[in-house]
């Protein structure tokens, strides 16, 4: 038993250094709450209102999701990997910048689970589509940049599977709304 804590306390005393190492540390979060508007519940057909429309931007064009469609595809998506680090997602669109938050499942970041919240942009780098986040709350309290840069690196990875990098002209976060244009 001594054993098992002892185990217990070297991981969270290694987590803490390596986070303050990294020049960063757990603070309290200060910043906007969430849009305040309702997004519609996930569902099938949301889901695959989005699969159509990804299907149909596939061709080329204009990709254009509302938050409903985008929140509904990313839960259905991670249910049916069976790798569900975030549960009870919910997706919004505001001018420039995607808020997205959830349930951070234990496990996923070292001794942090609990309501999660992303704030960030995505753009086009290398041609990939990739989500830079400017900010990660996890039960109120800001992530320090090594958790932050795990998060995008995961984000990244699946953004990359998509292949839109290479045909993607612009990116317009709106109210309620994502606009992809490709070529």
């Amino acid at each position: 038993m001594i054993k098992k804590w002892g185990s217990i306390l070297l991981v969270a005393t290694l987590f803490l250094l390596s986070t303050l190492a990294c020049g960063g540390r757990l603070t309290p979060n200060r910043s906007e709450p969430t849009p305040t508007r309702r997004v519609v519940a996930v569902s099938q057909e949301s889901a695959q209102q989005a699969q159509q429309i990804i299907g149909e931007a596939i061709q080329g064009g204009t990709l254009r999701m509302n938050e409903a469609q985008f929140t509904s595809l990313i839960a259905t998506q991670l249910a049916q990997s069976g790798d569900v680090p975030v549960r009870n997602i919910t997706v919004w669109f505001d001018p420039g910048q995607i808020v997205l938050e959830g349930n951070l499942q234990e496990g996923v970041v070292p001794l942090v689970s609990g309501p999660l919240q992303l704030k960030g942009t995505l753009a086009v780098a290398n041609n990939a589509v990739v989500f830079d986040i400017s900010e990660a709350v996890v039960n109120g309290f800001t992530l320090p940049s090594m958790a932050v840069n795990a998060f995008e690196e995961r984000i990244n990875a699946s953004l990359l599977q998509t292949d839109l990098g290479n045909r993607v002209r612009s990116i317009t976060i709106n109210e309620g709304e994502i606009i992809i244009e490709q070529e």
